[in-house]
């Protein structure tokens, strides 16, 4: 994957902020995080724990492919809709290494940018440097494109 490619694909990653986690009524291993898209507010079903009310997070919505899996594993996931225990769910929410930026799996990215607020509902590109772009490239384990 080159460059332009990469960043195609993470202009769809949008920073929403986390207003409410709940626990999801089926599912003790499940979270429904009620997310701020930017005016816009949408449930997304998790299995992430680690984030709170006002943490600001990347979102991936249906139809757009998970830059991570396609990095790391040659594997093209694109987010439909699916079922989760009783409750539909079309988008996600990601950690470290499904964006494709590191390889932590242990919960989600929490953005920590001193100006998180005014990145509401724009591009996780504008907080990634043209050196981690490179960096992913440089780092994918193998060459695939989309």
């Amino acid at each position: 994957m080159n460059k332009e490619e990469l960043k195609d694909l993470l202009e769809n990653i949008k920073i929403v902020k986390v207003l409410n986690v709940l626990k999801h009524p089926y599912a003790d291993k499940l979270n429904l995080v009620v997310i701020d898209m930017g005016g816009k507010a949408k449930v997304v079903i998790t299995g992430a724990t680690n984030m709170n009310a006002g943490d600001f997070v990347p979102y991936l919505g249906e139809g757009n492919i998970v830059p991570g899996y396609l990095l790391n594993h040659g594997e093209k996931v694109i987010l439909g809709k699916k079922m989760l225990r009783n409750l539909e769910s079309d988008s996600m929410l990601l950690a470290q290494d499904e964006i494709g930026i590191g390889t932590d799996h242990t919960g989600l990215y929490i953005i920590n940018s001193e100006n998180k607020e005014s990145l509401l509902g724009k591009s996780i590109l504008e907080i990634i440097s043209n050196e981690t772009l490179d960096k992913m490239i440089e780092n994918q384990t193998s060459d695939v494109h989309f």
